[in-house]
């Protein structure tokens, strides 16, 4: 019997090692393993953010309000860093007949708001919330995008309690009415931006999505090279607040 006792306190542990190598040998227990990292990774991946402004994933989740943006201003200030914004272009042709051509990506876009006045390339930038009005009829706080030259490009603004303005976008010191593919806006023909027909005179783009550290925006354009085509032109701005 003592013989016995002894063999099996050291027998058990042996089968416990035996076994546990097994398990991360074997297929099964290899593919159990593996299967959790897999998890993680995918999980990390579902994450990750875009900074495409044409990609439906890069903006997601509750919509932005003026409570979100009021975080970012300091204790008694009126304005503050709250992220970076990100700019992508493309373009198509159409016609009455046969539709639309594909969208084709944009490059070396600018702005101007007259064709004379200097361009500025459309590029990202800081974003800033700002204290913008006491006025009941206006937005109390918004997004200032600056340009690359770092000055004041657009507001942004999300739906304020009492107030039917919706989202706007409104010109900062550039009305943003002409957009071009060249550095020189008169050596181009340029695009005339559309205005969202929304009874704002202000309003320059329109805001297709928005999530509580995100908002996407579009400026169009059109022109028409002969009776029978249409240029069209895009350019879209992703707000990612840090």
């Amino acid at each position: 019997m003592k013989t016995i006792t002894t063999s099996v306190r050291f027998v058990a542990p042996l089968l416990f090692a035996i076994g546990t190598f097994a398990c991360f040998t074997t297929a099964g227990c290899a593919a159990a393993q593996d299967t959790g990292d897999d998890v993680v990774e995918d999980e990390s991946a579902v994450t990750a953010k875009s900074n495409d402004p044409f990609d439906p994933r890069a903006c997601t989740g509750a919509e932005l309000s003026t409570s979100d943006i009021a975080k970012y201003l300091p204790a008694g200030g009126t304005h503050g860093v709250a992220g970076k914004y990100y700019v992508a272009t493309r373009r198509r042709t159409c016609t009455n007949v046969s539709g639309c051509s594909a969208w084709q990506a944009g490059a070396h876009e600018v702005l101007s708001e007259q064709i004379s006045d200097p361009a500025i390339p459309m590029t990202g930038g800081n974003v800033y919330a700002e204290v913008y009005s006491t006025n009941y009829r206006l937005p109390p706080v918004v997004l200032n995008l600056f340009d690359p030259e770092g000055k004041p490009w657009f507001h942004v603004a999300p739906p304020a309690k009492d107030l039917d303005l919706g989202y706007f976008v409104e010109p900062g010191y550039i009305s943003a009415k002409w957009a071009c593919d060249s550095s020189d806006m008169r050596s181009c023909e340029v695009f005339k931006l559309s205005t969202p027909n929304r009874g704002s005179f202000f309003e320059v783009g329109e805001v297709i999505r928005s999530g509580k550290k995100c908002v996407v925006f579009s400026l169009t354009g059109s022109k028409q090279p002969t009776s029978l085509v249409e240029d069209q032109f895009e350019a879209r701005f992703l707000v990612r607040l840090k």
